[in-house]
């Protein structure tokens, strides 16, 4: 919905627009004075038992509107995600070798449940190996802090009032790392030069660094962190990272593709040629729909070669 303050008879809700129900006036009212207190210009509050992210918007020729929008009550799981992942893709998120550190990208264009499912990802695997875990968000999408099974998170909004305030935040995460425990950090999106290089420096101290970016493919997520590190961390990070999930929304259905490191992944990294990690994400797509599903390509194809389109993966 979208509470005018200057004038609340023009708020508006949704499924619509339609004009703000009266009875509904006084608490969205209440609800953007709540907001207003948080003094942000994009965050989430909770109120009387609800969690909405809202944006306050000040260009409006009629008046400052924050536009609200309700959040989920519980925290998601990669059991609960509205398109189940493949069981590739949820392996790799669960895979118990991570917890000892690294890099998980979750990359795609926008509205593709980036955050969501690294959200997941992180209750996941809070609930099945227990562990500590730190998120740095702006603003907050899901509600994470507290218990998940044996697990815990501790959930921060960044306050952008400045350059370098991603950096800070991350910084202060580092410092608080808990020893002997599994640790993690969720990094909402990396937005500066300085936070990529600390979330890199925070893989190689132990965390399991899961973060989104905007990518229009696996090559060119890869390649965008890339070009915020230094040079002389491009081999660290092609050491660090576990591997990437791309997705996106192809008739409102989700489409992933998982990128697992490699040898090949590695030194395609180091040596700068990312259009080569766009063509080893596809041999791997292969090569597990060749694992998983043997039998019935070969009878399909009368022993012929396949080529075309399974299940979003295209065929060599």
């Amino acid at each position: 919905m979208g509470v005018c303050l200057t004038a609340p008879e023009k708020s508006i809700q949704f499924p619509g627009p339609l004009q703000l129900n009266p009875l509904l006036r006084d608490y969205a009212i209440s609800l953007a004075k709540s907001f207003k207190e948080l003094n942000l210009e994009d965050g989430t509050v909770s109120f009387q038992g609800n969690n909405w992210r809202g944006h306050v918007d000040s260009s409006v020729v009629d008046g400052t509107w924050i536009r609200f929008r309700k959040m989920q009550s519980s925290a998601p799981t990669l059991e609960s995600l509205p398109t189940r992942l493949s069981e590739a893709s949820q392996r790799f998120l669960l895979d118990q070798r991570h917890s000892t550190g690294g890099l998980i990208l979750i990359s795609g264009p926008t509205g593709s449940g980036k955050s969501t499912t690294a959200a997941a990802t992180v209750v996941s695997r809070l609930m099945e190996f227990s562990g500590y875990a730190h998120t740095v968000e702006e603003p907050v999408e899901h509600p994470l802090n507290g218990w998940h099974g044996q697990g815990y998170c501790t959930q921060t909004q960044v306050r952008e009032n400045g350059s370098g305030c991603w950096e800070k935040a991350l910084q202060g995460v580092l410092r608080s790392q808990a020893v002997g425990t599994p640790s993690m950090l969720f990094i909402g999106e990396i937005r500066e030069d300085g936070a990529a290089r600390e979330a890199l420096r925070a893989a190689g101290n132990g965390f399991l660094v899961i973060t989104t970016s905007f990518a229009s493919d696996v090559a060119t997520a890869v390649q965008s962190f890339s070009d915020r590190i230094e040079k002389g961390q491009i081999e660290m990070f092609s050491q660090l990272l576990r591997g990437l999930l791309f997705q996106r929304l192809e008739n409102k259905l989700l489409q992933v593709q998982l990128l697992e490191k490699t040898l090949v992944v590695q030194q395609r990294i180091s040596q700068g040629n990312y259009s080569g990690i766009n063509e080893e994400a596809q041999r791997q797509a292969n090569a597990r729909l060749y694992a998983s599903t043997p039998t019935t390509i070969a009878a399909a194809s009368g022993g012929r070669p396949v080529t075309g389109s399974i299940g979003g993966f295209r065929l060599p």
